[in-house]
C-alpha cells in the first residue's frame, strides 16, 4: 500500500550497451530506489535514457492494466512486436495512471534472454541442488581440467 500503483522491479545499469537492451523509466525519484514514473523508453541508448533505471519484467500490475493490454493487443500492425511498454505502459502514464520503477535490491538476478546467462542460471540453480550438485561439480572439473 506503500505505492499505490503498478510497479516495474528495475536495475541500476552502467554499461552503454545496456542502455539498448532494456526499457528505461524515468520521471522524480521519491526515493534513493523508487521513482515515481513519467515516462519509460524501449531500448533508448544511452543518450535519450531518462535514467539509469533498467526495468527488468516480473511487474507488479493493478487490476487496470488488462483494459489497457486489450487496447495494446488490438493496436498492433501486421508484423509489429508487441511491447508491454508502448502498448501499455505509456499510455497508462499518458492517462496519469501511478507506476513506479523500484530498484532491486540484496538478490541475484538471472538472464535466461541470454544464451550465456542462461546457462549460468541453470549451472548456479544445478550446484545447488542436493541431488544432482556434487556429481555436476565433479562433472564440470573433468571438462576444466
Amino acid at each position: 500500500d506503500e505505492l499505490d500503483g503498478c510497479i516495474l522491479p528495475c536495475i541500476r545499469i552502467e554499461d552503454d550497451k545496456e542502455f539498448s537492451r532494456y526499457g528505461i523509466v524515468g520521471g522524480e525519484q521519491i526515493r534513493d530506489d523508487v521513482i515515481k514514473m513519467d515516462s519509460v523508453k524501449e531500448k533508448p541508448g544511452r543518450d535519450n535514457a531518462p535514467s539509469n533505471f533498467a526495468a527488468v519484467g516480473g511487474y507488479l500490475l493493478t487490476p487496470e492494466v488488462l483494459g489497457y493490454l486489450d487496447r495494446g493487443l488490438a493496436s498492433v500492425q501486421d508484423g509489429e512486436e508487441f511491447h508491454i511498454t508502448d502498448h501499455v505502459f505509456r499510455p497508462m502514464l499518458a492517462d496519469g495512471k501511478a507506476l513506479y520503477g523500484c530498484e532491486i535490491k540484496n538478490s541475484t538476478r538471472y538472464d535466461t534472454g541470454d544464451k550465456l546467462e542462461y546457462l549460468k542460471t541453470v549451472f548456479d540453480f544445478a550446484l545447488k541442488h542436493d541431488d544432482i550438485g556434487s556429481e555436476l561439480r565433479q562433472f564440470l572439473k573433468t571438462r576444466l581440467d
